[in-house]
């Protein structure tokens, strides 16, 4: 859960500090034991038993539970168990259940009003936690549940912020071949009934194979993991491998059909289609090396895992496929299979073609249009909001997050924001009764500001010692801190004399979480404090909502950096800076108008998104590099052509490979959109809606900016 905003950046380094000292909840078991009515004393009895269990297992620092609950013995003032530890709840386990719900530690229930939910909490060993180390003892602990299950008939649900992690890895190793395998079986499928012909569209698939197959050798060779982000890349690399295929092939049909020998057909095809190939695997790795500027662990990762799969890719386009036509031309079901059957003209073709016409003859007024949309869309999209939220990895209706939901509904949030009050002066006492009124007084008023957000300080012992009979002054709070487990008072009290004033919080989306650290940062500036200062609120949650802002950011400045570098580079790739200018509203339009849509639907930009929009982005260039090609190859062979006049022939010859590669771009992401990950399936829809916006713009739009560019 950190591994996203893992970076150099100063908020991230301060999270990583204070985290040092005061636990997060990336560490935490939650457990969740409902029944169907009220527990039984059997079920409380396995239930004990299952808090003791929980607590042995290698791995975890400290548990906490209902059965754990503490009282101050009113003759010796010593800390005893509320429940002796050999109690019999088989009598009256109601009376039972209700005294441990009233000393509950800051007023936060672990049973519910009814006594028929339970929460449990167990927190693994400080800096333990990793994938690795936790693996071992989430399966302690769904056998533990297990066990339960079995004998007590009370269902037992494992959540907090690391098992659900674990859920995420689950899900990718479980679906990662099949949505590869799904992907690449569906873009086939389209190439094959496209082309016409079974073996014509399966040799078309034996390259884009290799170069999946390539793509993870090479991830296995240079040690590149699979992980929530880069899962995406390998059917990316596919599909994207896939649609140049489909290029090459139909121009190698074409050369085949008009009689050229099969040598000199593959070395047309390879002079012909081969720039723009290279120039479109050159315009997606700008796209992806573009991530770089995040400071993100994670992105830089998914922007390696995509170079090193464009690598790949080009070495199966360049190399792979014409020596798999050249072999296979050996055998005469293939000859066959080309020399018999020609291509087609498909209907749509003369449909768009004398849309195509239409459109050129009003070349300025389209252009213009564009223009305007164009600048309304940038209107709709400024100033970008941001969004993130932990949650957004699994669905609603996931177990742990269903599990998550109700223990929050009666307990608590799970996720918090702290702030380090640090005494005035080297030498302050934080004991000292004037010191602690201070703290009650900040404590109270931060209840009051937030009734919403449950608080919890050191006060909170105090005012359970007031409400006990008990003096709540410095020495007895000391006695109970010395008592009490360290990662408990660790929570509360710094070695420095800092106090920590949590603000427990829900996984709330991030613009939501950074406007509850501004009224916290207000509430307390507006306090007249003499003992203590406060620093910016830290936690797993601020920083995760400052550095989702901070790194989707970076990434639209790597969209905007990626965005002009391909436009520039299709212009010195030609040497012509129409076809720079003229790509511009073809490659930003279906951007745009995603983008706009995310804002205005209120889903804001995400990871997810973002990304979505930069790779999308790189890969629908590939249209427009594709039309300008045989745009530049028809005014080579007639140069004496008025300018203009060659855009809708362009358009007419390139239309069938156009289509057909959006096809194959847009069925093979479709295996996205049966992920169980809801980040897989956005970034399907967003990159199958920008693959066929970019279609549509390259045969509309470009079209009659080019030719407006051409007669200016």
């Amino acid at each position: 859960m950190r591994q996203i905003f893992q970076s150099d950046h100063p908020a991230f380094e301060q999270f990583e500090a204070f985290a040092q000292n005061v636990a997060q909840p990336d560490g935490d078991l939650i457990v969740l034991a409902e029944a169907e009515s009220a527990f039984t004393g059997d079920q409380l009895e396995a239930l004990r038993d299952f808090a003791l269990d929980g607590q042995l297992v290698e791995g975890i620092a400290v548990g906490t539970s209902p059965f754990a609950a503490l009282q101050i013995d009113p003759g010796s003032g010593e800390l005893r168990s509320v429940i002796d530890v050999g109690a019999d709840f088989s009598d009256n386990p109601s009376a039972i259940m209700e005294r441990l719900r009233q000393y509950s530690f800051a007023d936060i229930p672990t049973i519910d009003a009814d006594h028929r939910r339970m929460v449990f909490l167990f927190a693994m060993n400080d800096g333990d936690h990793t994938l690795e180390t936790s693996a071992p003892v989430i399966a302690e602990f769904e056998s533990l549940l297990a066990e339960v299950e079995a004998t007590s008939q009370v269902k037992m649900t494992l959540t907090g912020l690391s098992p659900m992690r674990h859920t995420i890895i689950n899900n990718l190793a479980r679906e990662h071949l099949l949505l590869n395998l799904l992907g690449g079986a569906i873009g086939t499928l389209i190439s094959l009934v496209l082309f016409r012909n079974l073996w014509v569209g399966a040799l078309n698939g034996v390259a884009p194979s290799f170069a999946l197959l390539l793509t993870l050798g090479f991830y296995g060779l240079f040690g590149i993991s699979i992980n929530a982000i880069t899962n995406s890349v390998t059917v990316l690399i596919l599909v994207l491998a896939m649609a140049d295929a489909i290029h090459m092939t139909y121009e190698l049909r074409r050369k085949l059909g008009s009689g050229v020998e099969i040598v000199p057909a593959l070395k047309a095809m390879l002079v012909e289609v081969g720039p723009p190939c290279v120039l479109t695997s050159l315009t997606t790795a700008i796209a992806f090396a573009s991530l770089f500027l995040s400071q993100s662990a994670l992105i830089h990762s998914f922007a390696i895992a995509g170079l090193t799969g464009l690598a790949a890719s080009l070495i199966a386009l360049l190399v792979i496929h014409p020596l798999v036509f050249l072999m296979a031309w050996r055998f005469q079901f293939v000859r066959n299979a080309f020399l018999n059957s020609a291509p087609r003209e498909w209907a749509y073709v003369g449909w768009i073609e004398r849309i195509g016409r239409f459109l050129t003859r009003r070349s300025r007024a389209v252009t213009l249009a564009s223009l305007a949309a164009f600048g309304s869309l940038v209107w709709q999209i400024f100033p970008l909001e941001t969004d993130h939220r932990f949650g957004e990895y699994l669905n609603d209706d996931e177990p742990s997050v269903i599990a998550l939901e109700a223990i929050e509904e009666f307990s608590a949030p799970t996720l918090a924001m702290q702030v380090e009050l640090k005494p005035r002066g080297a030498n302050a006492d934080l004991y000292k009764p004037d010191a602690l009124d201070e703290l009650s007084q900040i404590h109270e008023a931060m209840e009051t500001h937030f009734p919403a957000h449950p608080i919890v300080s050191i006060h909170n012992l105090r005012k359970a010692l007031g409400a006990q009979g008990q003096s709540g002054e410095p020495e007895r709070l000391s006695e109970l801190m010395d008592l009490a487990p360290e990662r408990f008072a660790g929570s509360l009290v710094q070695d420095d004399g800092g106090i920590i004033l949590t603000v427990l919080a829900q996984d709330n989306h991030s613009l939501a979480v950074r406007a509850l650290n501004e009224r916290i940062k207000t509430t307390l500036a507006q306090m007249e404090l003499t003992h203590f200062t406060f620093g910016e609120p830290q936690g797993l949650l601020p920083m995760a909502a400052k550095m989702s802002d901070s790194m989707i950011r970076e990434l639209t400045v790597s969209f905007l950096i990626a965005a002009g570098l391909c436009c520039v580079l299709m212009g010195l790739w030609y040497r012509r800076w129409t076809y720079a200018v003229a790509s511009i509203l073809p490659n930003f339009l279906p951007i745009l108008i995603v983008a706009a849509f995310l804002m205005l639907s209120g889903m804001q930009i995400q990871f997810t998104s973002a990304v979505a929009l930069i790779i999308a982005f790189g890969v629908a260039a590939d249209d427009t590099i594709h039309m300008l090609h045989r745009h530049h190859i028809l005014c080579k062979e007639a140069p004496d052509t008025p300018p203009g006049q060659l855009v809708v022939p362009g358009l007419k010859h390139v239309t069938p490979a156009l289509v057909t590669t959006s096809l194959v771009l847009a069925g093979g992401l479709s295996a996205t959109l049966i992920s169980i990950m809801p980040t897989a399936v956005l970034f399907g829809y967003l990159a199958i809606t920008i693959f066929t916006l970019a279609l549509v713009a390259d045969l509309l739009i470009l079209p009659p900016a080019l030719k407006a560019l051409e007669q200016a």
